[in-house]
């Protein structure tokens, strides 16, 4: 199944993990390791996103810097991120890049900027899979990006998700630490899943049962 989605992308590897959450975590410990990050350092996440990347983010003891949005897709602002990272207190050490929507960010203004800050992108194209920058398939741009295949994606399988690379040392570590997480306890699994889903969807159920209390916001 990993060389099926690997290959689907055009990347090296895929590594299957049992969440996107999961991917993200792994992938943010790793280079954490592998650049020396300090515990604290700075993550950029668009302040419009589901809180699973913000958690992913904590988990692996970073701290997220929400960036603005831009009014027209609702996804990073681009052009404030300089502001954004000068004012942010701590050292941003990456930018988790999220399609919103399925709309797609400027790919090439994204990398050109992150370059010039020497701060890493990481993709996550949970919401926009299948999509396309100038005839390129997204996933095949950014040395990593990450993909859900959870309830309500594009990829509906469930569950699960995926890092795309073509760096293979990378590749390797992150399924060494996958592989040394502790599995989840069997009789407290069932009632962590649900209690997530029901806050995760708390908004979602109150604006079916009572739109007039959800419209107040």
């Amino acid at each position: 199944m990993d060389k099926v989605v690997a290959d689907y992308f055009g990347r090296s590897r895929a590594v299957l993990v049992g969440r996107a959450t999961t991917g993200l975590f792994l992938v943010l410990r790793c280079l954490a390791e592998r650049h020396g990050w300090s515990l604290g350092d700075g993550v950029l996440i668009t302040a419009l996103a589901c809180p699973s990347p913000v958690y992913a983010i904590k988990y692996a003891g970073l701290n997220p810097v929400f960036a603005d949005i831009s009014p027209t897709d609702f996804n990073l602002d681009l052009n404030r991120l300089d502001a954004v990272v000068d004012r942010a207190g701590v050292p941003v050490r990456a930018i988790m890049s999220v399609d919103i929507f399925g709309h797609l960010v400027d790919r090439g203004q994204l990398s050109e900027w992150a370059y010039r800050r020497g701060i890493l992108v990481i993709h996550d194209l949970a919401q926009s899979v299948g999509g396309t920058w100038r005839n390129r398939p997204v996933g095949t741009f950014e040395e990593i990006a990450v993909l859900s295949f959870g309830s309500g994606k594009p990829i509906d399988a469930g569950g699960g998700g995926a890092v795309l690379t073509d760096d293979i040392e990378l590749a390797s570590r992150l399924v060494r630490m996958a592989e040394e997480l502790p599995p989840p306890l069997p009789e407290k699994h069932e009632l962590l899943y649900r209690s997530y889903r029901e806050a995760y969807y708390s908004y979602d159920n109150l604006e079916k049962s009572a739109p007039e209390i959800a419209a107040k916001g």
